[in-house]
């Protein structure tokens, strides 16, 4: 009788074991939703003064170091160092230009990608599209807006 309540307790602290790590995991990913288009934006925001100073759109993102009159650069220099686990892509579009950001999977989590379209002197707009890809990244399931 006393191996059943030593198994059966072990059993439920592995049990609230498991239901914190699902929790912790879900906090994480619900904190990356939120601060992840700050994150697009404030770069965007970056791009727009760059191509403001210099007529045309930086090559790579880590060009907006040289802009003059960006107040931000000590936080963009740490964001794309890539310190909160994120990787920064950015490329030109025909009409404006592109911010993703992709989250690399995690022991509970899967990758996901946040990508960002912008207009040229719109660094506001644009739609942010949220896509949950698996580590050889087929999509799974459908993008959805936020």
């Amino acid at each position: 009788m006393k191996r059943f309540f030593a198994g059966l307790a072990i059993a439920g602290v592995l049990g609230l074991c498991f239901i914190v790590a699902i929790v912790i995991r879900d906090l994480k990913h619900k904190s990356w939703m939120e601060y992840t288009p700050g994150e697009i934006n404030r770069l965007a925001v970056g791009v727009e003064a760059f191509r403001e100073e210099q007529g045309v759109y930086p090559g790579k993102l880590s060009e907006l170091q040289t802009v003059s009159g960006l107040h931000d650069k000590e936080y963009l220099s740490e964001l794309l160092a890539g310190k909160s686990g994120n990787q920064y892509q950015y490329r030109t579009a025909s009409s404006g230009f592109v911010i993703t950001v992709t989250k690399s999977a995690g022991l509970f989590s899967k990758e996901e990608a946040m990508e960002k379209f912008f207009e040229p002197g719109k660094t506001l707009g644009g739609e942010v599209q949220t896509v949950i890809t698996t580590g050889s990244g087929a999509t799974n399931g459908v993008p959805h807006k936020r």
